[in-house]
């Protein structure tokens, strides 16, 4: 007789673009369906990954909860208590932007004093409930859903968001495992929540190798000079400050200067610091040589069409970006964030650069200098096992929970 299937329950935000998103997207292609019948519970039931969400994943709703975060319920509602939702939603986002300045702490605020009692409790019980996006998504596993495990996920390092930690403490005082992404992130964790130190696990961002291959291997029509023979440079992200767009624009400004227009640089995202990045890009004379191309739900034919990814960035927990540049045989350029050394092997598969502008410069212009040596890192990057990325078993071996079942 066939061992039943482990009843397991994801929640996120949404599957808009971003790192956390596309890491859900690759666990969700990896999973063993034969061995796990999934529910995914989305916050905002939207976003350009959803198409990629494979077929035997079961996208389930909460009315309460797609009125409250801004999406059209799926399921019956009556018009009263939709328009009664809605206002209550307006109250709560005022009063606690009037009361909380930080967002992080204004959303536990939110749900607290505001959305938690307008939320039913969800039907069935799991084997295990995972969140995947922290915040509201596990806040709502812990008080409304019934699991014999439950797992909380974070996709950052938590030494760089100010939250409410001794708000968040009572949540996690409820999770089996604290997982994260890297060993730097984990370590912030323990500092935070020393008493949930022992929870705490490493569960490394997946990547599905198939899948970006494949994607990588569309065409699009606004990517790099065809027959160039300049370096072609590709970054890929949100374009917000912890990304470090505005160094590229400088870095870009100072390579220019005393190398000419021998690169092409395309950064692939959006984010609320575009118009400003872009206006520094004008201001600094170096718009022949980056180019802000917007967001794209396959970033990963300029990926395959560039000669260097650089990751600029100003902190990361770890990068899902950089280990599709690794499934693509790409070095990387990183600056010297607190994880860049766990995913980049400094001279043999990409560069380490001080984190500033002039940092990222020298690093362009000594490959510029120096093609053999851009080639003997693209060997390098070519030569990592992918198979390794594709390893899910760090986060399967979670599910179980480390205790007995127990009711919560």
């Amino acid at each position: 007789m066939a061992e039943a299937k482990k009843k397991l329950l994801i929640t996120a935000m949404s599957m808009n673009i971003g790192g956390a998103e596309k890491s859900l997207v690759n666990l969700l292609n990896l999973l063993d369906y034969e061995i796990y019948d999934v529910d995914l519970l989305l916050f905002q039931r939207r976003g350009d990954f959803l198409p990629q969400v494979p077929a035997q994943v079961n996208v389930v709703s909460v009315p309460e909860i797609d009125v409250l975060y801004g999406v059209e319920p799926r399921d019956v509602m009556s018009v009263t208590r939709k328009a009664a939702l809605k206002v209550w939603r307006c109250l709560a986002t005022g009063v606690t932007r009037i009361v909380r300045s930080q967002f992080d702490r204004r959303r536990l605020l939110r749900w607290q004093r505001f959305y938690s009692a307008c939320i039913p409790r969800l039907s069935g019980r799991y084997d295990c409930a995972v969140s995947y996006s922290g915040g509201e998504t596990f806040w709502y596993v812990v008080e409304k859903v019934e699991a014999d495990a439950m797992v909380v996920y974070y996709h950052s390092d938590y030494s760089n968001i100010d939250i409410d930690a001794e708000g968040e403490l009572r949540y996690l005082e409820n999770a089996d495992y604290v997982a994260t992404i890297s060993d730097i992130c984990a370590d912030s964790l323990r500092r935070i929540f020393p008493t949930q130190a022992n929870k705490v696990r490493v569960a490394q961002n997946p990547t599905c190798v198939s899948l970006t291959r494949r994607l990588s291997e569309e065409h699009v029509g606004d990517g790099f000079e065809v027959g160039s023979e300049r370096l072609k440079v590709v970054s890929v992200g949100r374009v917000e400050d912890s990304k470090g767009f505005d160094m590229a624009a400088r870095a870009a400004s100072i390579v220019k200067r005393e190398m000419g227009s021998c690169f092409e640089w395309l950064i692939v995202g959006d984010g609320s610091q575009r118009e400003a990045v872009q206006a520094l890009i004008e201001r600094e004379g170096v718009g022949d040589v980056i180019r802000l191309v917007g967001s794209k739900l396959n970033p990963y034919p300029y990926m395959a069409g560039a000669g260097l990814l650089a990751q600029t960035s100003r902190f990361e927990g770890k990068s899902v970006v950089v280990d599709e540049a690794r499934v693509l045989g790409l070095p990387i350029l990183a600056t010297d964030y607190s994880s860049a050394r766990d995913q980049v092997r400094d001279g043999v598969d990409g560069l380490i650069v001080p984190m500033n502008p002039d940092g990222i410069a020298r690093g362009i212009e000594a490959l510029l200098h120096d093609p053999a040596f851009l080639d003997r890192l693209g060997e390098g990057a070519s030569a990592i096992d992918v198979a390794a990325l594709e390893d899910i078993t760090s986060f399967t071996c979670l599910l179980d929970g480390p205790h007995e079942t127990k009711d919560r």
